[in-house]
C-alpha cells in the first residue's frame, strides 16, 4: 500500500505553443529532444515553447485550475488584483498583490473570485498586471 496518491492533475500545465501567444492546457512531455503538449480536448500533441510553463496549483475556483503567474480578482467587483507565484520563504503559493512590491500573502488566506489572465503566457497580461501595480502604488504615494 503506497502512502502517497498519484494526482496526475498536478502535471496539467498552461503554455504556449511554439511561436504562438495563445494559451493551451494538458500535460507535457519530452520526444525526440523536443517538448510537447498533448492539449486536453483533442489529445493532439503540440510543440510548445519549455522555457515558459505555468505549473498547475492544485487549487480550482469555479472548477478551474488556477496556476503559476495567473492575474486573480480577490474582491468581488474585481477591481483587486494579485499574481500567483510559488513562495520559497512560505513554501508554497502565494498571492502577490502589487508587481512593483513583494508583499504577498499566502495563497489560502486569499479570497480568489475568478481568473483575469496570465502575466508569464501573455505580453498584454502582463502589461495589464503593471498598469494596475503602477496605480496602486500612485493611490498609496497621494495617501501619504
Amino acid at each position: 500500500m503506497s502512502l502517497f496518491n498519484f494526482d496526475p492533475d498536478l502535471y496539467f500545465v498552461k503554455c504556449n505553443p511554439m511561436n504562438s501567444n495563445e494559451i493551451i492546457c494538458g500535460f507535457v512531455f519530452k520526444k525526440n529532444e523536443k517538448y510537447f503538449l498533448q492539449d486536453e480536448k483533442t489529445k493532439e500533441e503540440i510543440l510548445i515553447n519549455h522555457y515558459v510553463i505555468s505549473r498547475n496549483t492544485g487549487i480550482k475556483i469555479k472548477n478551474d485550475f488556477i496556476f503559476e503567474g495567473d492575474i486573480v480578482c480577490t474582491e468581488k467587483d474585481k477591481k483587486v488584483f494579485g499574481v500567483v507565484i510559488w513562495d520559497d520563504f512560505l513554501r508554497g503559493w502565494a498571492v502577490q498583490s502589487n508587481i512593483n512590491f513583494s508583499g504577498r500573502s499566502e495563497i489560502n488566506k486569499v479570497s480568489i473570485y475568478s481568473v483575469a489572465g496570465n502575466i508569464l503566457l501573455s505580453d498584454s497580461d502582463m502589461k495589464l498586471f503593471q498598469e494596475y501595480s503602477d496605480s496602486e502604488e500612485k493611490k498609496g504615494i497621494q495617501k501619504k
